[in-house]
């Protein structure tokens, strides 16, 4: 499993309880570990790379909906994120 989804599914796992203790804070999780709950975004990605250097962390508010993000395109492979013949105007 890749590990932003097993991120993801463990926030999901812990979010009721951080719903009645932490609601509208910035949670970090790391894997399955819960690293922190800040008050503000810049807090938690300023704990998180004291705590874990620069390292890929799942930053979500406790209580915000996930917005899925679909992009036909990119899914298809019709375009590319990581172009390497950007367009220069």
């Amino acid at each position: 499993m890749p590990i932003l989804e097993l991120e993801r599914n463990y926030f999901q796992e812990i979010l009721p309880s951080l719903l009645s203790s932490s609601s509208n804070q910035f949670a970090v999780v790391s894997g399955k570990e819960l690293i922190g709950v800040y008050p503000t975004i810049e807090q938690a990605y300023s704990e998180a790379v004291k705590k874990l250097g620069l390292k890929d962390v799942l930053v979500r508010r406790v209580g915000e909906a996930e917005a899925n993000v679909e992009i036909p395109a990119l899914a298809l492979g019709l375009l590319s994120a990581n172009n390497p013949h950007p367009t220069i105007r």
